[in-house]
């Protein structure tokens, strides 16, 4: 479910699976084709201090307070940086079209309350826009935090926890205008080509340079939530749907 390293990932790298075209079924709606979905570099950012018992905070140099003044400034220039950074691209939610950071979601420190904390930590989930590469915002990342640290004499540190590049299909791609027709004639709606705002397993093909999209039955909004169903006749509509693409892709595939 997260990263996909064993299921997809195994599949594509280490088993050579090389399908000439992907749709992943994940639930995108009737009406709705992701042609690709965001990337992300999750890190730890450690600020140093020194260590020293609370009893005497004068010994020591404390590595919360020093975060406090660092993550502040950090993510206000970081920000700054990418705010004006936008894809060109149809986003599920157009606030997604923006790169992204979130702070804060793991915390790291020592764990006892009488001591001044000598090493602080805080993580960043940075999504990245379709136009991106994991190499460049991992190297964006530490160029600012090497330039904060100097300006403000704070000792700090990036590790990577973990990235993912982006996925992206063009949308005037010819098999993802087959897949779009084949939806608009039986559902009588033309599709919306998105970029998702979660993470897929399309990557592993595009990475690759195979043409992936997903589409499937099931409402967005419902994924990851208590009593998260898929209508049995949404089911059956795709399924009709993904048997017409086939046939749809098979001559156009004869015809080239």
């Amino acid at each position: 479910e997260i990263g996909g390293g064993t299921g997809t990932g195994y599949l594509v790298n280490e088993l050579g699976s090389r399908p000439d075209y992907v749709i992943i079924a994940e639930p995108s709606g009737l009406d709705n084709i992701y042609i690709g979905h965001r990337g992300n570099v999750w890190g730890i950012i450690r600020v140093h201090g020194k260590q020293a018992h609370g009893s005497a905070p004068w010994l020591g140099d404390n590595a919360f307070e020093k975060m406090l003044i660092f993550a502040q400034e950090f993510l206000k220039r970081y920000r700054e940086r990418v705010s004006s950074r936008k894809s060109s691209y149809l986003y599920e939610d157009e606030r997604a079209a923006y790169p992204t950071i979130t702070p804060g979601g793991l915390l790291i420190a020592p764990g006892s309350i009488n001591i001044v904390p000598g090493t602080v930590g805080f993580s960043i989930d940075r999504r990245l826009i379709v136009e991106e590469s994991v190499e460049d915002v991992i190297g964006e990342i530490q160029g600012l935090l090497d330039q904060v640290s100097r300006e403000l004499n704070i000792d700090s540190t990036f590790t990577l926890v973990e990235s993912s590049p982006p996925a992206f299909t063009p949308p005037d791609n010819k098999y993802t205008q087959i897949l779009g027709e084949t939806i608009r004639e039986n559902t009588g709606r033309e599709p919306r080509k998105t970029i998702c705002i979660g993470g897929l397993d399309l990557r592993y093909y595009t990475i690759k340079g195979i043409p992936a999209v997903s589409y499937g039955p099931g409402e967005v909004g419902l994924a990851h939530k208590p009593n998260e169903y898929i209508r049995i006749s949404d089911v059956v509509r795709v399924s009709r749907i993904y048997v017409d693409f086939a046939k749809r892709f098979e001559k156009a595939q004869m015809n080239t």
